[in-house]
């Protein structure tokens, strides 16, 4: 009986300190959830630039996860007359063509912004790129996207719908793209390279350049006969 009456004691006491800490422990992992689940971004300022393209009397710059169009017609007094709403990532590069506007955005792929109103711009469509989209050349109706894994070319003759048409891998991550003529320099890890794109469905590797120096080649520009690259540490 005594053993009995102990075994009762237990039980409720060890009930009792439950009841004491589990509700707290739910609770919070409750409130997180709700947290999490309720967290809604209510505004955002500035930010990382490293992408920029220039028509006309406007420059369209990356500032964090954003698109801005500044007015340069007075070239001392650049003023920012409108900018993009929020997109999914930050700004890598940025290429403009007639009343659109092309943004490789990291992970965000590759965003089409109509930019016929400067003071609105607005997305009117996105192609979600295998890998995180970092520079994009335009030249006639294809995008030339370095998205890290190599070089997506994507038909934006459509720009509500853009659809890949053709690939190149490159020997580690695509950094950089400019497109002359019929031909794609691309930098990636260690390499420039120079990729045959006279048929956008099948791009083909004609030239690879590796006698770089200790560091990266990221940034290149193609003039005349000469290819010019900013290095950096990888």
């Amino acid at each position: 009986m005594k053993a009995l009456v102990f075994s009762l004691l237990v039980t409720v006491l060890l009930g009792t300190l439950l009841q004491g800490l589990e509700p707290r422990g739910m609770y919070s992992s409750m409130a997180a959830q709700q947290q999490g689940q309720n967290v809604e971004l209510v505004g955002q300022i500035g930010g990382i630039t490293q992408a920029v393209a220039v028509q006309g009397n406007y420059a369209y710059i990356g500032v964090g996860p954003r698109l801005v169009i500044l007015n340069i017609s007075d070239p001392s007094h650049p003023a920012v007359i409108g900018q993009t709403g929020v997109l999914p990532c930050i700004v890598r590069g940025v290429a403009v063509v007639g009343n659109y506007a092309y943004v490789a955005g990291d992970y965000g792929g590759l965003r089409i912004i109509n930019v016929s109103n400067p003071a609105t711009p607005s997305e009117v469509s996105f192609y979600n790129t295998a890998g995180a989209a970092l520079d994009v050349a335009i030249v006639g109706s294809y995008a030339y996207v370095a998205d890290r894994s190599g070089l997506r070319i994507i038909s934006v003759s459509d720009s509500v719908y853009p659809n890949e048409v053709g690939f190149y891998e490159t020997p580690g991550q695509a950094y950089y793209v400019e497109v002359v003529g019929n031909y794609a320099y691309i930098t990636a890890v260690s390499h420039l390279q120079i990729v045959d794109v006279a048929d956008p469905m099948h791009p083909t590797m004609i030239g690879d350049f590796t006698e770089v120096s200790a560091f990266y080649p990221f940034g290149v520009t193609v003039a005349g006969e000469h290819a010019y690259l900013t290095e950096g540490p990888g």
